[in-house]
């Protein structure tokens, strides 16, 4: 006699399928929130701020329709008809002795309040007067020295309309150390 065929073996089946689902789902949860950046460091232009095994500390955040020429014998410098020059100086001193100096690397952004970003401008920071180093990275010029204080300079043109708008952000190596800074 043929009846019909047990269910218990495919209810058994759709469980173990539908737990190992749910410990996938929350395995990945848990490795995506441990990878997710932490919140941003809030700071003010001279206060020092420990992130990530190094010392940073904001000295100056100008915005300005021109700045300084590193030729004090030629004009300052400008840019393009309605737009404001922005240069931040900052210090940075390597803490850590687990950063490994030749791999320490940054990242800055001038943030508006609406989300709007921009990358250092590499056109005008040459003419600027300015630190001699643009990176947080070893360079040849300015190597990175454990301990040392090094002064470090980033250029910005944005739009005047943003000049009261915006923070400059620091991230640092991949990105899971972040500074804001509001002038």
């Amino acid at each position: 006699m043929t009846g019909p065929r047990p269910r218990q073996p495919v209810l058994a089946f759709g469980a173990a399928l539908l737990l190992a689902l749910l410990a996938a789902l929350a395995q990945g949860l848990t490795y995506y929130r441990d990878r997710a950046p932490a919140d941003p460091v809030a700071a003010v232009v001279g206060q020092p701020v420990e992130l990530g095994g190094t010392r940073q500390q904001v000295t100056s955040f100008t915005v300005a329709a021109t700045l300084p020429n590193e030729d004090p014998t030629e004009p300052p410098v400008h840019g393009p008809p309605g737009s404001r020059m922005v240069l931040v100086v900052w210090t940075q001193q390597v803490l850590d002795p687990a950063i490994k100096l030749d791999e320490h690397s940054c990242e800055t952004t001038l943030v508006a309040d609406d989300g709007t970003v921009w990358q250092p401008d590499g056109d005008f920071s040459y003419a600027l007067a300015r630190p001699v180093s643009l990176t947080c990275g070893d360079s040849d010029d300015v190597p990175l020295v454990r301990g040392r204080v090094r002064e470090i300079g980033s250029s910005y043109v944005i739009p005047a309309r943003y000049a009261d708008r915006v923070q400059w952000q620091l991230e640092l190596d991949s990105g899971d150390q972040v500074l804001r800074v509001r002038r």
